[in-house]
């Protein structure tokens, strides 16, 4: 077993949250400032839910107060939440299926606003 004499676990996870939000952000700015078919586009959508999870996970594990993480908690859950359609939107188009699929896409994204909005109704 591997033991960190000088280093906790939970600083491990702050500077991995760290660097996959920074390499996100990096990776999301060449992106947006590139974007040229509608597959990079598509993957430029996927990041960004990518890009804020990581971000609110890293203000949740880094925040000090309860409130801040009663605020960061839902909102990394909520970008959480289309990460898979996010997935399949991209792996459709880059399979170049979009069309044939546009309907589930469409019940993935509806889906996923749907089930967030309800757990932020019901407060649980």
């Amino acid at each position: 077993m591997l033991y960190l004499r000088h280093m906790s676990l939970l600083f491990i996870f702050k500077v991995f949250a760290f660097a996959n939000a920074t390499a996100l952000l990096s990776f999301l700015v060449f992106l947006l400032a590139n974007k040229k078919n509608e597959t990079q586009k598509v993957f430029t959508i996927f990041l960004t839910f990518l890009f804020f999870w990581s971000l609110f996970y890293l203000l949740w594990i880094t925040s000090h107060n309860e409130k801040a993480v009663q605020v960061y908690i839902p909102l990394f859950l909520f970008f959480s939440t289309f990460i898979p359609v996010g997935y399949l939107h991209f792996s459709l188009s880059l399979a170049g299926r979009v069309e044939k699929y546009r309907n589930l896409i469409y019940i993935g994204y509806g889906t996923y606003i749907f089930l967030p909005c309800c757990n932020i109704v019901t407060g649980k």
